[in-house]
């Protein structure tokens, strides 16, 4: 292609320049489409394009959010309701929600002839609340995945924390920071925990279970009358089901175990009172001929208090002693306990020095023994609970058993 131009300068005046121009058009190639029987699956393939420097020319491209494009209007109101109606439209879609967030006017105006319920802050305020639960829940699935492929791999993601391994164990020697927690003090746990002071169990008249020692004698001992008229008059007062359960009596059976006969042995018989007033217990041993040193016979419980009683056995017949004693609360309420003993006669049993028991004596004379007499070594062991006294003599010279 050739042609002939002119260059003027200042119309002519001046100077005037001719120019030549010619160009040329190639046209491309044209590509040659690879086929017949004689191809193969490589002959199809194309060479991959590089891209130098090894990252693409082409930018990514992502949607921008309505508020962060572009211009902001700078028109009055007074101005805005002058444009045309297709104008208007124009201009609004080239602002952004946060530009008509700023303008009170123009929000009002797109809210009128649009019909949005929400305005432009509202619309910006849902869509960055929206953006918060949608970063959560990225952020739990990439944490789920993580966990996932290291239970599969079998790595602690916390081994990964510490970086490149030394071959050191972490922490290693240090003693962990945590702090010290105190041993709380739990309450005494029972099969059957006490009713707490104050609770529904104690107002319908359930009693904490009395606790009850029958080796460990009372030393207080309270009056066995009532004295004041204030306590004649509540010792002779009767007692409700609810008021009889507050008054604990026990044990219900006095074991004095194995005794020998003429042994005096005692027991602490115990009344506690849950009551607000004064009780009269007493006893009925004395009616028994075994328990009648018992004391005292009787005594005026005060309130909240417990009282003991020394029940007192003592028996010269060798038997299986069971007996049953009563005990009546302010002359009204009666009640039993057992009093039960094992009476064993009195036994001095034969043992030689080394202990074991020995049914004869034997004296002997060594061969070669000059010596006139002999001696032996005798032990008497008192197994009972009553001493015994002894004398030697010849099995002619006793009577009795």
């Amino acid at each position: 292609l050739k042609a002939n131009a002119g260059l003027r300068g200042f119309g002519g005046a001046v100077c005037e320049l001719p120019l030549k121009l010619w160009g040329g058009c190639a046209l491309p190639r044209r590509r040659v489409l690879e086929g017949g029987v004689d191809t193969l699956p490589e002959d199809f393939e194309r060479p991959p394009r590089l891209v130098s420097g090894g990252t693409s020319s082409r930018p990514e491209w992502s949607r921008p959010a309505l508020w962060e494009s572009t211009r902001r209007i700078e028109e009055s109101a007074t101005q805005l309701h002058r444009l045309t109606d297709g104008s208007l439209r124009a201009s609004r879609r080239r602002v952004s929600l946060r530009a008509r967030a700023d303008d009170d006017a123009l929000d009002r105006i797109d809210q009128m002839d649009t019909g949005l319920e929400l305005t432009s802050a509202e619309q910006l305020e849902r869509t960055q609340h929206k953006q918060v639960y949608a970063t959560f829940i990225a952020r739990s699935r990439e944490e789920r995945e993580a966990a996932r492929r290291a239970r599969r791999s079998g790595i602690d993601p916390a081994e990964l924390a510490f970086g490149v391994s030394l071959g050191l164990d972490p922490f290693s020697g240090l003693n962990a920071p945590w702090p010290e927690i105190d041993a709380p003090r739990e309450p005494l746990w029972l099969e059957r925990p006490y009713a707490a002071p104050g609770s529904q169990a104690t107002e319908a008249g359930m009693r904490r279970p009395a606790i009850f020692d029958q080796l460990t004698l009372a030393p207080r001992k309270f009056k066995e009358v009532p004295e004041s008229a204030e306590e004649i008059r509540e010792c002779k007062q009767p007692l409700g089901p609810k008021e009889l359960l507050s008054v604990a009596c026990g044990p219900k059976t006095l074991d004095f175990g194995t005794v020998s006969a003429f042994t005096t042995v005692s027991r602490n018989f115990s009344v506690v009172s849950g009551l607000n007033a004064s009780v009269l217990v007493e006893v009925k041993a004395g009616d028994e001929p075994e328990l009648e040193t018992s004391w005292p016979p009787s005594q005026v419980v005060p309130p909240e208090a417990t009282a003991g009683f020394d029940i007192t056995f003592r028996c010269g017949e060798p038997c299986t002693y069971r007996r049953t004693v009563a005990y009546v609360i302010n002359g009204i309420h009666a009640f039993r306990m057992t009093v039960t003993a094992q009476v064993v006669p009195l036994e001095l049993h034969l043992v030689n020095a080394r202990g074991t028991p020995l049914e004869e004596l034997e004296f002997s004379f060594g061969a070669g023994d000059a010596a006139s007499s002999c001696s032996q070594s005798l032990v008497l062991q008192n197994r009972g609970t009553h001493p015994a006294t002894f004398r030697w003599g010849h099995p002619r010279d006793f009577t009795g058993r």
